[in-house]
């Protein structure tokens, strides 16, 4: 057998394998680097602070639902729609447009036809996007 690099020895396993580690560590510590630096800026860019928003009572009468909403978040909620039992109603709130302030509460006045007894599935949808859901008994 001819033999191609004479008296040559192959490179050692393990030294293939210690420098293929210290190749991933560089390339790690490198990642990391790039992603810490420029984390800060990706969280001012997608800064969202979470609502924080409950359902705190409801109360009916036959003509109107009240319900009562906590947002314990710095931002005002802004009220989009609200449906009962997945049809959307008409929410009325004194002052106007229907938010409820941050770190505050509100309530909303949801008219319509109620039956004493029945059980209602209520979900208020805001203007940021998220919804709440609740489920009431008259």
């Amino acid at each position: 057998m001819v033999q191609m690099f004479g008296e040559r020895k192959a490179v050692s396993a393990v030294l293939s394998v210690l420098l293929f580690v210290v190749i991933i560590f560089v390339v790690g510590i490198f990642l990391y680097t790039v992603v810490m630096s420029n984390l800060e800026a990706i969280m001012e860019s997608t800064s969202v602070e979470p609502f924080s928003l409950f359902i705190g009572n409801v109360a009916f009468n036959r003509t109107c639902m009240t319900v009562h909403v906590i947002n314990s978040c710095a931002r005002d909620a802004v009220v989009e729609v609200v449906y009962v039992n997945d049809e959307p109603f008409e929410v009325y709130c004194f002052g106007g447009e229907v938010i409820v302030p941050g770190e505050d509460s509100g309530s909303l006045y949801v008219l319509g036809s109620y039956t004493s007894g029945c059980l209602y599935e209520i979900k208020i949808v805001f203007s940021s996007g998220y919804s709440l859901y609740s489920m009431a008994r008259y």
